[in-house]
């Protein structure tokens, strides 16, 4: 059912779903149960990145705001906060993602 939808094998999803250590009940009350998990976690994560996303934007004023005041040590320390935490956890998380 679920695995033709998904490109996999006919009865696939269901053997998975049978052999979890998680499931303790019905396969498809286990498996409604972890959707509604994955629903609460993209929710979570949507509001995280836009989180992020404004940290970034603070950062990227900061770094302005100090290039045109003439401290550049400070310039740098916030350039260096975007790109290595910032910008650099991105990447990271995206080469993850890849593997």
């Amino acid at each position: 059912m679920f695995s033709a939808e998904l490109g996999g094998k006919p009865g696939f999803a269901a053997q998975s779903v049978h052999s979890s250590r998680e499931v303790d009940g019905d396969p498809m009350d286990d498996v409604m149960r972890k959707v509604k998990e994955l629903e609460a976690l993209v929710v979570e994560l949507e509001a995280l990145d836009r989180r992020r996303v404004g940290l970034g934007d603070r950062l990227v004023d900061l770094e302005h705001f100090f290039r045109r005041a003439g401290c550049p040590e400070l310039s740098q320390q916030a350039l260096d906060a975007f790109v290595v935490t910032y910008a650099g956890r991105v990447l990271e998380l995206a080469d993850g993602m890849r593997g």
